[in-house]
């Protein structure tokens, strides 16, 4: 029998109409869902590491955000105080002097594609059963899932967090989203323009940083022993206060991630469930979660506050298709899946980043 799980249109399956009535069943019923439970940045800013959330209730919560168009991104920031607050007494004069302290940052939206393709041989080895055809189309469309997750988990870590590559984050490859490498860096007071906001001139624009001097190794952990004070030092810093504005993640590599679990004993362990099924052992620092992403090669620690980082998707364009078509030297059909997207940061110094941890 065939596979229904997808709700699949069991109308005629001898055209493209077919195929791309039922690849646009799976891009509307799964394929987003999956993008967010499959990247491990996108489920933790989504919430959906905490609870099963729907997706009206990952956008409601802000962190994806559907825009119409535009030729880039923008968002606008504050750059500086209102210097018109003031006390004042029944009639006496209010300051009304125009403010400025609000400008906009800028970057680029980001184009991913990937192709689903159903060659004439496969179609006629197949046509004799509806259901094969279905399966077929079904494994092919998973196969484009699970390489698109795959890619822009990658992508979320791509870069040199140490800041000494020159770009912004070192990412190697200009049409890849900007990453947290790109937002989060290990020399912020460079002359590096982050989406369009020279940071070696606003220091509002410059996320907390150290660079670490402890190593990580099995005959001489002293970062997990030491490492512990830097990564209190830094959520100081990146907070508003006390409980107020503090960072509500860290990540890090495996291999950090271990010898951590193993030698900070003030930090507890999450037993499967608690935390959410990012990784396979769970922390908690000071109640903060604690995750490692096997995308996150480079020796260092995040901390990520979720309220200023968006997903920002076009609303036509996230992980839309045109449908199959059939080009006129082959006898295959293909259909192009394409994602019009970005992710935004709101508040660079909400953020840090422990870099140089020498392993």
């Amino acid at each position: 029998m065939p596979n229904t799980a997808l709700g699949l249109n069991y109308a005629s399956y001898k055209d493209e109409a077919f195929l791309t009535a039922n690849m646009q069943i799976w891009l509307r019923d799964r394929a987003v869902d999956q993008i967010f439970n499959g990247v491990t940045l996108f489920k933790w800013l989504s919430g959906k590491d905490q609870a099963d959330m729907t997706l009206d209730q990952v956008q409601s919560k802000g962190t994806l955000e559907y825009r119409d168009g535009g030729q880039s991104i923008d968002v606008p920031l504050l750059t500086g105080s209102n210097s018109t607050v003031q006390s004042y007494h029944q009639y006496q004069t209010i300051d009304t002097t125009p403010q400025q302290g609000i400008g906009p940052s800028m970057i680029d939206w980001r184009e991913y594609a990937v192709t689903v393709t159903i060659s004439k041989f496969e179609e006629l080895v197949n046509m004799d059963s509806k259901s094969r055809v279905i399966n077929l189309l079904q494994t092919k469309q998973v196969q484009a899932e699970k390489s698109i997750i795959d890619r822009l988990n990658s992508d979320c870590w791509k870069g040199d967090p140490s800041g000494t590559t020159g770009a912004p984050g070192g990412k190697t490859n200009t049409t890849d989203l900007e990453g947290i490498p790109y937002w989060v860096q290990g020399n912020p007071a460079s002359a590096n323009t982050v989406a369009g906001i020279a940071q070696g001139t606003y220091s509002f624009w410059r996320n907390q940083y150290n660079a670490a001097t402890e190593v990580v190794s099995a005959t001489n952990p002293s970062f997990a022993a030491e490492g512990k004070n830097d990564i209190q030092l830094q959520i100081m810093e990146a907070s508003g206060g006390p409980g107020l504005d503090e960072v509500d993640a860290l990540f890090t590599t495996k291999t950090i991630f271990n010898y951590l679990w193993d030698s900070l004993e003030d930090m507890r362990r999450y037993s499967s469930g608690d935390v959410g099924d990012v990784g396979y052992k769970r922390l908690s620092f000071q109640g903060l979660p604690v995750y490692w992403d096997s995308a996150l090669t480079a020796a260092c620690v995040y901390g990520l506050n979720s309220d200023y980082f968006k997903l920002v998707v076009h609303r036509d364009a996230f992980l839309k298709s045109d449908g199959f078509r059939q080009p006129t030297n082959q006898t295959a059909k293909t259909a192009i899946i394409m994602a019009m997207l970005n992710l935004v940061c709101m508040s660079r110094r909400r953020q840090f980043i422990i870099s140089n941890i020498a392993a």
